[in-house]
């Protein structure tokens, strides 16, 4: 998939005369990732990325990239993320309280834990079911525990996941196996990292 979307846009571009990006791309050994070769992972001129064999726009998630996988298995908050993009501290503000109530959740999770054990649940019921199923995940944080409403850290968390995801989607449109293992390798939350695969190690340039 990868060889094959790299060879479009070496077409794409010899047919436009854009020789610049041609060469730049025509220069990147294209191997996939885990192979014990240095993928790019770094910003260029222009404000452009070079990503694998591909030269991409900038994006936010990308910058979250970068600063994830220059510090390999280490849990990074939503919060620094954001503050390393902007280049200035987070004004940690106090949240306004919990997304739901102990006495709403308990009902809730009593609710969904029924539904669940039925089998053959009419379509109402399942979509009861998966509407209390999200519920349960916006307002639960780590292990179950409450999450507030209005935090800075629960703003970081929604932000930094949503430009990561998006990041990430891009880059597996361009290189399947690069997007792949960081679709596997990078967790985000309160706290976002970088797992490096031990049995594949990938020597980034950064």
């Amino acid at each position: 998939m990868a060889a094959r979307l790299r060879q479009q846009a070496l077409d794409t571009y010899r047919r436009i005369g854009a020789s610049w990006w041609r060469e730049r791309l025509e220069a990147y050994a294209l191997e996939p990732a885990g192979t014990g070769a240095e993928i790019r992972f770094h910003p260029i001129d222009g404000g452009l990325w070079s990503v694998g064999p591909a030269t991409v726009p900038a994006m936010r998630g990308l910058e979250y990239l970068h600063h994830l996988l220059g510090r390999p298995g280490v849990e990074v908050t939503a919060l620094e993320l954001v503050s390393a993009h902007t280049g200035t501290a987070t004004v940690v503000q106090a949240d306004a309280g919990p997304l739901l109530d102990r006495q709403a959740l308990a009902a809730y999770r009593r609710r969904l834990a029924n539904l669940e054990a039925q089998d053959g649940l009419s379509r109402s019921q399942i979509a009861e079911r998966d509407a209390l199923r999200a519920q349960l995940g916006a307002a639960a944080g780590l292990s179950g525990r409450a999450r507030g409403a209005g935090s800075s850290s629960e703003r970081a968390r929604v932000a930094v996941r949503k430009a990561i995801v998006n990041a990430l989607a891009r880059i597996a449109e361009l290189d399947a196996d690069l997007g792949r293992h960081l679709y596997e390798r990078v967790s985000t939350g309160v706290t976002c990292c970088y797992n490096p695969d031990p049995d594949r190690p990938i020597s980034w340039s950064l």
